[in-house]
């Protein structure tokens, strides 16, 4: 996975929006997030019961993607 440059775009009603690579800190709010995209989305292959990672998990996991990035 590639390594994302941090971008702010301005939506339709002028709220403004940062898209850039997920951190260790932002584990909680990525297993939040995928775990309501895998309820609305009934057509996945993983169902929100499935979807068992942990905040230590996904923090290792970030922690893990950002040094392989860096080299």
């Amino acid at each position: 996975m590639e390594k994302i440059q941090p971008n702010v775009y301005n939506m339709l009603n002028g709220e403004k929006f940062e898209v850039r690579t997920a951190l260790p800190k932002d584990a909680d709010q990525s297993i939040h997030f995928t775990k309501n995209i895998l309820v609305e989305a009934p057509y996945l292959l993983t169902s929100s019961a499935e979807f068992k990672i942990t905040t230590e998990k996904q923090n290792s996991s970030c922690r893990k993607s950002i040094k392989t990035k860096e080299g």
